[in-house]
């Protein structure tokens, strides 16, 4: 395939792809925070929340960013503006969701530890601090971004020496160290919980004793597949842009001057890559509703409360408190 034609598939991607995600991920990250909206938070909770927050932004902000700025074949300071900002949002925004992931995986091994002091460590004080911190510091580091990114030959691109700094960048700080950190701590995670298990030896047989255990084993299996379900669609997803962040650099070298028609496919293989990475955020209800029962029935009971208030029919105080008992029992550990 010729890659004259690649500027106008990726103009198409960017018309049609973007708006889907933006409306499908709003709307899943929006519901993932009313079903934890009104209940007493924890830190696990809050991370979930602010990690859905900057979601929704990400998808918006970012979205409406990639499709009014799919051409840049005008050298302006408009477009070069659209240029930095469409690489720096989610250089922001999508790291700061990441990263809100990684402490809630490291918050399910500090509550599941025997040890006092790790436990004493996850509260929602300490994760207010932590959900700040990690909003003000991705908004500063990116700021290279702001800074290299150009326009070249008619492309929203990184040259010189800024091609080899942004592979690393990318390979080790967006795509391996935040998912091999979730890796490590949802394993950790489950042995602690295997651990937990076997030091809960129960004196008698009676049917509240055995309903509390299996209940606990529900949610070390449910907690262990949501870690894991997250864990590997970031991988998935983010694995793209490090294969063309590491095809970059080495064309880098090997051609010091590139061809028109290598440097339009790098373009539109990097626009696929942030497009993949535009699925992470936008699909986290989804894993959430696809891996947990627990999950889907607070949906269900949100839609029929929601339908039920709608038609100003009396709401079943059954279904109230949804997710503080069933979300939270999943999630939060």
């Amino acid at each position: 395939m010729s890659t004259s034609i690649l500027p106008y598939i990726q103009s198409q991607m960017n018309y049609y792809g973007y708006p889907i995600l933006l409306v499908v991920g709003d709307f899943g990250n929006i519901l993932i925070i009313i079903i934890f909206h009104g209940h007493k938070y924890n830190a696990c909770s809050l991370y979930l929340v602010s990690s859905s927050v900057a979601n929704i932004f990400y998808l918006t902000v970012g979205g409406l960013i990639r499709i009014f700025a799919s051409s840049y074949s005008t050298w302006s300071l408009q477009a070069l503006i659209m240029c930095k900002l469409s690489n720096y949002i989610p250089g922001f925004f999508g790291q700061v969701t990441k990263t809100l992931l990684v402490c809630a995986c490291i918050d399910r091994y500090m509550i599941t530890s025997k040890s006092v002091r790790l436990r004493a460590f996850s509260t929602l004080k300490r994760a207010k601090y932590v959900t700040a911190i990690v909003y003000i510091a991705w908004a500063i580091i990116p700021i290279h971004i702001l800074i290299w990114v150009t326009i070249s030959n008619g492309q929203c691109t990184r040259i010189g020496w800024y091609v080899t700094f942004q592979a690393f960048y990318t390979v080790f700080c967006i795509a391996f160290l935040p998912a091999i950190i979730v890796f490590i701590f949802g394993f950790l995670t489950y042995r602690n919980l295997k651990q937990l298990h076997s030091r809960i030896q129960p004196i008698n047989h009676d049917m509240d004793t055995n309903n509390n255990n299996n209940s606990l084993k529900k949610r070390d299996r449910d907690l262990l597949i949501l870690v894991l379900a997250e864990a590997i669609i970031y991988l998935v997803t983010t694995a793209p842009l490090s294969i063309v962040s590491l095809e970059t650099m080495i064309t880098q070298f090997v051609l010091p001057i590139k061809h028109l028609s290598l440097i339009q496919a790098e373009v539109f293989a990097t626009n696929v890559a942030f497009l993949c990475i535009f699925v992470f955020s936008a699909i986290p209800f989804y894993t959430y509703f696809a891996v947990s029962a627990s999950f889907r029935r607070d949906v269900k009971r949100l839609f029929v409360n929601s339908y039920r208030k709608l038609r100003r029919l009396p709401v079943d105080p059954s279904t109230n408190g949804t997710t503080q008992t069933a979300t939270q029992r999943d999630i939060h550990g």
